[in-house]
């Protein structure tokens, strides 16, 4: 397997000088970062697992249609009060998180700045489906008061899918972003979001991590002003090999702030799926209400789990909880529907559904329900792995 510093080189190549330079002394991450605890970035940089036929998920156009190294905008397809423009990539702007944010900055083909307004009458949708390495980035904007609502889907076939999406969120404004991850098998992908949300903002995010040979997702999120509130839903499907690292952090910075995690997990065979859900308190952010739940299925004696909640509370008079489980499906559930008639691989899979059924409740869009829905039926093992 090709090591991450001779990756990382190959790359390199046609990249500005400022970023080769600054890539070159960090580096990709390891796990001696601890939002890296979890992910082998080597899997990320390797060579993927074998390639496996999926079934698609069928959503309307996309107005925003990222391909390897260029993206396809519709005008038609946005929103009433959207302005979707590009513009040349931020590779000289500060350090991202880590190397991979990075690289997407030396290596974007452009930045593609989106502005939503008052009144759209539809969701935004949009699409990855390169066939190579890609590098998208996209910095959304809301204006006070806006409300919009934002379908992704990461379908690549093959290659990395290195994704930079930074939003701002303006006073009032209430934005709504489900990301569905159905990649191949031989692809891999990373994406990590940074939000700011602004006084009396809302921000509900959803990640639905589905596919490719190994992925990772993570959501940084700011409440900056008084009264925002930021609701953050995971849910991790792994199966075979695979593995799925999704890392969820919100930081109470403004009195009077809410913040709710949630996320499952569901592995099989000698699938990896991790999560680590963060929540931290600022001093002066008091009345600050955070609640994590983080909960992992596993299907198969081969099969891993990783649960981590944190709390950093550095205020009096907040209220804040967190929770974790790790174990396999209930027995007593399992023989209640067996007593009932139901056939054993239909009474497993009905109960794998409701677990996951959790974060799916939270999609009000009918239609992009039921396509996950059936993603994730057509994907859940029947009979447990000896």
């Amino acid at each position: 397997m090709t090591t991450p510093a001779t990756w990382l080189a190959e790359r390199l190549g046609a990249a500005p000088a400022e970023a080769r330079v600054r890539l070159a002394a960090r580096g990709l991450p390891d796990r001696r970062d601890p939002s890296w605890r979890y992910s082998d970035p080597r899997r990320l940089t390797g060579a993927p697992g074998q390639a496996a036929a999926r079934e698609r998920l069928a959503l309307p156009p996309a107005a925003l249609r990222y391909e390897a190294s260029t993206a396809t905008i519709d005008p038609a397809l946005l929103p009433t009060g959207a302005a979707l423009a590009a513009r040349a990539a931020t590779a000289s702007a500060a350090p991202g998180h880590d190397g991979f944010e990075d690289l997407n900055a030396a290596l974007a083909p452009a930045e593609h700045a989106l502005r939503l307004g008052r009144g759209a009458d539809r969701p935004l949708r949009i699409v990855h489906s390169a066939a190579g390495d890609a590098y998208p980035r996209l910095a959304v904007e809301l204006e006070a008061g806006a409300t919009a609502t934002v379908h992704e889907l990461c379908a690549a076939s093959a290659g990395l899918t290195d994704a930079v999406v930074r939003i701002r969120l303006g006073e009032g404004a209430t934005l709504t972003w489900v990301q569905v991850q159905d990649a191949a098998l031989a692809a891999r992908h990373v994406a990590a979001f940074d939000v700011e949300v602004g006084a009396g903002a809302r921000l509900v995010l959803h990640s639905y991590q589905l596919g490719a040979d190994a992925a990772r997702f993570a959501a940084r999120v700011r409440l900056n002003g008084a009264g925002a509130q930021g609701e953050l839903a995971a849910l991790t499907l792994v199966e075979g090999r695979r593995q799925v690292d999704q890392y969820l952090e919100v930081a109470h910075l403004a009195p009077d702030t809410t913040s709710r995690q949630r996320y499952r997990g569901i592995a099989d065979g000698r699938g990896r799926a991790a999560a680590t859900c963060r929540a931290a308190v600022a001093p002066g952010a008091v009345r600050s209400d955070a609640g994590q739940s983080v909960e992992s299925l596993l299907l198969s004696p081969h099969a891993e789990a990783d649960a981590r909640p944190e709390l950093e509370i550095l205020c009096d008079d907040v209220r804040c909880a967190h929770g974790a489980t790790v174990g396999q499906l209930d027995e007593a559930a399992l023989f209640y529907l067996l007593s009932r008639g139901l056939p054993r691989a239909e009474a497993r899979a009905l109960l794998v559904f409701a677990f996951a059924d959790a974060i799916l409740a939270g999609l009000d869009d009918p239609a992009l329900r039921g396509a996950v829905e059936g993603l994730l039926r057509a994907r859940l093992p029947t009979e447990l792995a000896p």
